[in-house]
């Protein structure tokens, strides 16, 4: 009964936050091209362009097959998704073998684990337990790291009885991580993401105005993504009606 408690909307957290990656063109020198590549595509909801990326490093393989698991979880298609979450998994743990303690590793296993809970709850005792002993270690090692500061903010959002937190700490979590610099600078890619949930959360908090407007600044950083245009418009995807 805890575990059913608690899988389906942590399942939920880590499988928006991998939703909601989105892409910036931009000519700074630092920008990780693979990952920009990878953001892009994901931004414009095109899979296909999505599939016929080949990175090279470990890291921007992991999250390729992320995005993808992200954008055909919502067709249903659950079992090209869990071939999807178990290649990138299979990517992180031979990545940890080598560095165990790789905190960007580490959070990308977390949000693969988060979808295949989301998919499937009976997961909860392997692949649950899993991402959230990921994520202690990762905060640990990096306590600054954005992505880290992503999956904890919306945990408050999202699990204030059971992790702690409520949707104005998910706010000052998600606030304090924000940067000012380019998306796959330096290989930062969660600022879109962040200001996501802050519209969640003020959302939960009955305060539209600021919904709309953080909304709006995440579009001036992504034009035209979908997934943005989505949340404006009220269309966006249910993701807590996602399973087996």
């Amino acid at each position: 009964m805890v575990a059913g408690k608690f899988l389906r909307p942590l399942g939920v957290i880590l499988t928006l936050v991998s939703g909601w990656f989105v892409a910036l063109p931009h000519a700074a020198s630092n920008i990780n091209q693979e990952c920009l590549a990878i953001e892009l595509a994901y931004a414009n909801n095109d899979g296909r362009s999505l599939e016929a990326l080949s990175p090279n490093e470990p890291r921007w393989q992991a999250q390729r097959h992320l995005r993808l698991a992200a954008l055909i979880i919502p067709n249903g298609d659950y079992k090209k998704a869990r071939k999807e979450i178990r290649q990138g998994l299979s990517i992180v743990r031979k990545a940890l073998k080598r560095k165990p303690d790789d905190p960007e590793m580490l959070l990308l296993g977390t949000m693969l684990d988060g979808q295949f809970m989301l998919i499937d709850r009976w997961r909860f005792l392997h692949n649950g337990l899993r991402a959230i002993r990921r994520l202690k270690r990762a905060e640990r090692i990096d306590p600054q790291n954005t992505r880290a500061a992503l999956i904890r903010g919306s945990a408050k959002l999202v699990l204030p009885g059971i992790l702690g937190g409520s949707a104005n700490d998910a706010v000052d979590v998600l606030s304090a991580a924000l940067k000012e610099q380019a998306l796959c600078d330096t290989g930062e890619w969660a600022q879109v993401d962040l200001l996501t949930f802050i519209a969640k959360a003020h959302d939960k908090l009955g305060n539209p105005e600021m919904v709309e407007a953080t909304y709006l600044q995440a579009l001036k950083i992504s034009p035209n993504n979908f997934w943005i245009e989505q949340a404006l418009s009220g269309e966006s995807y249910d993701w807590s009606s996602t399973g087996q």
